[in-house]
């Protein structure tokens, strides 16, 4: 029920022009019946107002598409939970995003010379006049399947004028004014893959000045993943075209151009036209490094919180779902932890300037998990020297150089697809025994000869 039509015949002054409950109320008023049927009234009221602004492919109509995000994890009982997490204002919600990019003035000159060059193919002006195009629109959204986020933003109010040319023998003086009134729609179809890990995004580029400087690299991972649009259309509808500012009388016209028919025909054309989105107006390249930026601070949060788990790692499953407040939830899952610590860890010296590390419990890896071994340097640093085969807890290593005498500090860390965990520092008295010999035998120098311990396993 539109505001500037009136409620029902009938109604009491003013109510034209007042939303529909305040109709309503001065109907009851000017009856004077019961509450009940009141009542009844106000409830049809908004049964037929919800109706009308209903969208009729289920999308949420006028949706500021407010971003929540969420991390589904286990919880101190073992069993599922869900958490929210705060956002900082960085951010935006889905209206503000597409807004700001349809309604800059550049954009809005590139959509009427695109309207221009289609008119100019179809409807033969001789001359254009005028390209009006609303800087804003209505957002509306839905999920249509799993991780699949589709938009409609209808941009009403539009119009063109144009010269038509006139039948022969009428010359130029006789063309008239075509106006067209229609809506543009763009469609977005904005797919999410069924995880994120914040590995992809360097730690310096999460830092201001955001984007960083120097600027991201193109095509960088991060920039493209985990959201993708898969459609990006540009469609018209409610196409209205009329004859205005003509020399010749309306109906006259009519009959020269073909009758009302004509008309017609082209507000079916304009209806069923589309067009592909420019790539700047669904650019996810900033939702993508919020995405991939807030797995980062979510896996620096559980480790603030349990730093007994170890270091979880970023990698983390996605789900997108508009929520009964009408939010778009962007859910982080994690249902497992990084591995436990390794007990009773130590290591030996081995032939070729080599280390072999292993730990008390063996037998406990388990698929999908793997060993490293890192030596601490002089400057404090961590480096990794070695990795263990599958399912293994012992890892040979470079022994970097060392001497006999030298104190070496070691870690080993266990990882899985939840993180890590590393052991305390430990640290044994290395014994060069120079160089491994063939297999099974001893090992020859130039000093007094050694047992190889141990030599080529």
């Amino acid at each position: 029920m539109g505001l500037d039509r009136p409620c029902l015949r009938g109604t009491p002054p003013g109510c034209a022009f007042r939303p529909v409950l305040v109709c309503v109320a001065l109907i009851c008023r000017a009856l004077r019946r019961g509450r009940l049927i009141c009542h009844l009234c106000a409830l049809l009221a908004l049964a037929v107002a919800s109706h009308a602004r209903a969208d009729s492919e289920g999308y949420i109509d006028n949706w500021a598409g407010d971003i929540k995000i969420e991390l589904a994890t286990l919880g101190a009982s073992g069993q599922p939970a869900t958490f929210p997490i705060p956002t900082s204002n960085d951010v935006e919600p889905l209206r503000g995003f597409i807004t700001e990019r349809w309604g800059n003035r550049t954009n809005l000159i590139k959509v009427c010379d695109k309207i221009h060059d289609r008119f100019e193919r179809v409807a033969q002006f001789t001359k254009w006049l005028s390209c009006e195009v609303a800087q804003a629109g209505e957002l509306r959204g839905r999920i249509s399947s799993k991780n699949t986020l589709d938009l409609k933003y209808v941009v009403t109010g539009n119009r063109v004028r144009f010269k038509k040319p006139a039948p022969s023998p009428f010359g130029a003086g006789f063309d008239p004014t075509i106006q067209a009134d229609f809506d543009i729609v763009l469609l977005l179809t904005i797919t999410f893959e069924g995880s994120v890990d914040g590995r992809h995004i360097p730690k310096s580029f999460e830092s201001p000045p955001v984007p960083p400087s120097p600027p991201d690299p193109p095509g960088a991972i991060y920039l493209l993943h985990p959201a993708e649009v898969t459609i990006a259309q540009v469609t018209f509808s409610g196409a209205k075209f009329s004859f205005s500012e003509a020399v010749l009388g309306e109906s006259v016209l009519f009959d020269l151009f073909g009758g009302e028919s004509q008309l017609r025909a082209a507000e079916r054309t304009m209806n069923a036209t589309s067009d592909d989105l420019p790539a700047e107006l669904h650019d996810l390249g900033k939702m993508n490094r919020a995405v991939n930026a807030g797995a980062n601070r979510l896996a620096d949060l559980i480790h603030s919180l349990q730093p007994a788990l170890g270091t979880p790692s970023p990698l983390f499953d996605l789900a997108v779902s508009i929520n009964p407040e009408r939010s778009l939830v962007v859910q982080y899952k994690r249902f497992g932890n990084p591995p436990q610590t390794l007990p009773g860890c130590h290591c030996d010296e081995k032939c070729d300037n080599q280390v072999t590390c292993g730990c008390a419990g063996a037998g406990v890896i388990v698929e999908g998990e793997r060993v490293f071994l890192q030596r601490l340097k002089p400057d404090g640093t961590w480096v990794p020297i070695g990795v263990s085969s599958a399912s293994s807890d012992f890892v040979d290593g470079s022994a970097l150089g060392a001497h006999t005498g030298d104190t070496l500090t070691h870690r080993i860390c266990r990882l899985n697809q939840f993180g890590s965990s590393c052991t305390a520092p430990f640290g044994f008295v290395y014994r060069d025994i120079g160089a491994c010999g063939p297999p099974g035998g001893g090992i020859t120098t130039t000093g007094t000869p050694h047992v190889c311990h141990p030599c080529l396993q």
